[in-house]
């Protein structure tokens, strides 16, 4: 689901568009009474699997119309997607307070993992999409927010600390395992790819040359593999990166699931 940010290390093809394949891990967690519209019902026997899908309206991309599209995806695995507009910042307070299920937003900065890593690793409290309890967790050193369940949301914390003080052929290298750790967890899934610009990011055929002035755009070492291609800007943030899974009981704030999706 990261079609710019696996890199050449991950081995990881793009995303694929598997109906079948999706239906069947939906399944296989459980998921698979129907009502009579074909949307999956909940274990508890409380009505649908609904997830609520918070936009921020007025923006520099139109997430909402963008989450309209993804809600006409979902019906067709039985997922009943709930669209809500909101403000900028009531959508930045409930994300800070743990209360949505999943956020459109950009991941604009996070080329530089070490400069700007919060909206795909959840370390900085001053602003996480990803689950604050982790972020403050990890910026206190255990002694605020929520320890994470998951052991590779752990493993990255513990890579992303130790690569300070190191020299830069070792902090590429811890950061390759990062990303490899991000890519395969999917804590942040993707929804758009190759968008031409966003706050003056280049597109990989600028970065080619085509266009002169797109590298001065461009953070210094920027082939350096903690430093992600541009091509991908926009991600869903979710709140499964709160476990790393998606359970049928999210309700409001952030529940600890036990089934991927």
């Amino acid at each position: 689901m990261w079609p710019s940010t696996r890199g050449r290390s991950t081995g990881r093809s793009g995303p694929r568009w598997d109906l079948k394949q999706a239906n069947g891990l939906l399944d296989k967690v459980g998921l698979t009474k129907k009502d009579g519209e074909g949307y999956r019902l909940r274990t508890d026997g409380k009505g649908r699997v609904r997830i609520e899908l918070m936009t921020v309206g007025g923006q520099f991309i139109p997430f909402t119309q963008l989450a309209e599209m993804i809600k006409q995806h979902w019906q067709k695995i039985g997922i009943d997607a709930d669209v809500k507009e909101t403000e900028r910042g009531l959508a930045f307070t409930k994300t800070a307070n743990a209360e949505h299920h999943a956020m459109f937003w950009t991941v604009g900065g996070s080329e530089n993992l070490y400069l700007f890593p919060r909206h795909v690793l959840p370390v900085d409290p001053a602003e996480c999409h990803l689950g604050m309890p982790f972020a403050r967790w990890y910026a206190s050193n255990g002694t605020q927010g929520k320890k994470p369940s998951n052991p590779e949301m752990l493993r990255a914390f513990e890579l992303f600390r130790s690569a300070g003080g190191k020299k830069e052929a070792e902090r590429i290298k811890i950061a390759r395992e990062i990303w490899k750790i991000l890519v395969e967890e999917c804590w942040v899934i993707g929804t758009v790819r190759r968008v031409a610009r966003l706050h003056g990011r280049a597109d990989r055929q600028e970065q080619h040359g085509q266009y002169p002035h797109a590298a001065d755009q461009r953070p210094a070492h920027a082939d350096a593999q903690h430093v992600a291609s541009g091509d991908v800007l926009l991600q869903v943030v979710a709140a499964a990166a709160m476990s790393g899974t998606i359970s049928e009981e999210m309700p409001g704030r952030y529940r600890e699931g036990s089934g991927h999706a």
